[in-house]
């Protein structure tokens, strides 16, 4: 996975997966995601359709709350 699951995959599409993940899996909103990051819920979404519509701050605020609520659903 650190080989080639790293450079096949686009930072931006892992992070969609994440996103994806939380809302099957823990039932976690773009809503609630939003508050976490501090961004809009259309910013999520329009992130989830097109990775290139949001600006690289609410991108970056958008993973890095992400790969945090990650690790935290994923602890055993």
């Amino acid at each position: 996975m650190l080989t080639t699951g790293t450079m096949d995959t686009e930072p931006d599409e892992r992070i969609k997966v994440i996103i994806e993940n939380f809302q099957q899996q823990f039932q976690i909103s773009y809503e609630t995601i939003s508050i976490y990051a501090g961004i809009s819920e259309d910013s999520i979404n329009n992130f989830v359709i097109d990775s290139n519509s949001i600006s690289l701050e609410e991108k970056y605020k958008l993973a890095i709350t992400a790969l945090f609520l990650h690790h935290i659903c994923n602890k055993d």
